[in-house]
């Protein structure tokens, strides 16, 4: 950021990214808390495994909204910045960078009412682990590194209020990067 800040790289922009937080629990006692800039993926170890979790959301003024009881194959709590990384290629929404956003979504969910769900990024999203099927343990990956963990029974996720500078080029328009890599600039008929 010193060539930056010296005016060597007058073409290029600094951009702010939000970081992810997330603190695992095992029987109230906190095991890790460690950041990413594009997601949280919880699953099972074992591929075939299946989760059983609640998920509560806690807002800025401190309270608590319990939105189910949920099975599903895994769970990705992702960023802006992640929204076009693996959250996207299991249907997620596109999310402008800019956005204070954190979007929770659910990998092959065993309801149909089990839905995404974008929140602003002052709430805490909080998974408890109610049981495992096929599997015996939890990988827990951020941003596609996965995290040596044990048999856990709580995960929060909240924006951790702070940032990640990127240097970007001063032209880069993230609209026109996504037209081009999702062919959204071709007409087909």
């Amino acid at each position: 950021f010193e060539a930056y800040k010296m005016g060597y790289l007058n073409n290029f922009r600094i951009m702010k990214r939000d970081l992810l937080s997330t603190r695992v629990y095992n029987q109230n006692a906190e095991l890790v808390n460690v950041n990413a800039l594009n997601e949280f993926v919880l699953t099972c170890k074992n591929t075939r495994g299946i989760l059983q979790y609640t998920v509560d959301i806690i807002d800025r003024h401190g309270n608590c909204s319990f939105m189910g009881d949920h099975t599903s194959s895994g769970i990705v709590i992702s960023t802006p910045t992640g929204s076009t990384a693996y959250s996207l290629n299991i249907g997620g929404c596109i999310i402008s960078p800019d956005a204070n956003v954190l979007q929770l979504q659910h990998i092959s969910p065993a309801s149909m009412s089990t839905r995404p769900i974008v929140l602003g990024n002052t709430n805490k999203i909080v998974i408890g682990l109610t049981s495992m099927k096929n599997g015996d343990a939890i990988s827990l990956r951020k941003d596609g590194q996965e995290i040596e963990l044990g048999i856990n029974t709580a995960y929060t996720f909240v924006n951790n209020c702070n940032t990640c500078s990127t240097i970007i080029p001063q032209d880069l328009n993230h609209f026109k990067v996504l037209s081009q890599k999702l062919g959204w600039n071709k007409h087909y008929i």
